[in-house]
């Protein structure tokens, strides 16, 4: 969407000036960072294979990244977090995991997944 065409921006002699509520606005809708919502970063000493093998045999209908499916298969480069998708917010501090500062900071990273999760049957390679 054009912020112009939407009536929330307008050209002036010094340039271009935004209506700040409209604008907030339009962010919260559709520009939020994915950290909001379902997304949540954890973090575990152990190695993400174990780390991923802990959260499904856990939680059971979950998708785990493929980025670490390929390294155990054949091994070049040694990721250092895990995308695991979830159709529903996924605790993980009962699994020895602990909320982390950030996404860099994540061996594990929740995200909504629950559109895929639907469509598809996952089988557990993993366990």
């Amino acid at each position: 969407m054009r912020l112009a065409t939407a009536d929330v921006v307008h050209r002036t002699e010094d340039g271009w000036v935004g209506d700040r509520e409209p604008l907030i606005k339009i962010y919260l809708d559709r520009y939020r960072p994915a950290q909001s919502g379902l997304d949540a970063w954890w973090y575990a000493l152990d190695s993400l294979t174990d780390q991923a093998h802990r959260i499904v045999a856990a939680k059971g209908t979950v998708a785990v990244s493929a980025d670490l499916a390929a390294d155990l298969t054949v091994p070049w480069r040694r990721p250092s977090s895990v995308i695991v998708g979830a159709a529903e917010p996924v605790d993980l501090s009962a699994l020895d995991f602990v909320p982390a500062e950030s996404k860099a900071m994540a061996t594990v990273i929740v995200t909504d997944d629950s559109d895929l999760l639907r469509r598809q049957r996952w089988s557990t390679a993993c366990r």
